[in-house]
């Protein structure tokens, strides 16, 4: 009698490895690079949101995400990739990972225009809420008024210092920066 075998085998592997839950801040009218994130042994990434937004791509790694009307207003939104192995559909549990996404909420505007007389000098009233970390303040406006101010890098300058200013209109545009680059202006 002559027996024919088969040989089948098994083959073990590790299941999807993928990054841990990142924080990423963001300026709210721009679109999110989600950088940082990776994967290892895996055949699929899946990428969703809780948010309103939208993504370029759902399948790479490293998608850019546009928020919506509710992220922005929210001010947060957490996306979620869920990596798939390597192994037979369902073989392996997947791994999920979460991006929180914080969005600057950075605002600036001015205290109301003024008159004042010939020779008076007055402080310009900028005002900054929200952003992240330190902010940096600058005004703007056309060379003519510029010369006017003593210090154009400051939140609260003064116009007129020397009380040299001649009768005329200034317009000025108050301008503030985050530390993630994000800018808002108030005239």
């Amino acid at each position: 009698m002559h027996l024919k075998t088969a040989r089948g085998y098994i083959n073990i592997i590790e299941g999807p490895d993928a990054f841990e839950d990142l924080e990423i801040l963001a300026c709210k009218d721009v679109p999110v690079q989600i950088a940082g994130a990776w994967a290892a042994r895996y055949s699929l990434v899946i990428w969703t949101t809780e948010g309103d937004g939208e993504f370029s791509e759902t399948n790479v790694l490293n998608p850019m995400y546009y928020p919506g009307p509710v992220d922005r207003s929210t001010g947060t939104v957490k996306l979620f990739m869920v990596t798939m192995g390597e192994g037979y559909s369902g073989g392996c549990d997947p791994e999920i990972s979460v991006v929180t996404v914080n969005f600057s909420d950075l605002q600036a505007d001015v205290t109301a225009s003024t008159e004042i007389c010939e020779g008076t000098p007055v402080a310009l009233d900028g005002n900054a809420t929200g952003g992240f970390g330190t902010l940096r303040h600058w005004w703007s406006g056309d060379d003519k008024a510029m010369a006017l101010l003593d210090n154009p890098a400051i939140m609260k300058p003064v116009f007129n210092a020397g009380g040299d200013a001649p009768p005329g209109k200034y317009t000025y545009t108050y301008l503030v920066e985050d530390e993630q680059g994000c800018v808002a202006a108030g005239e």
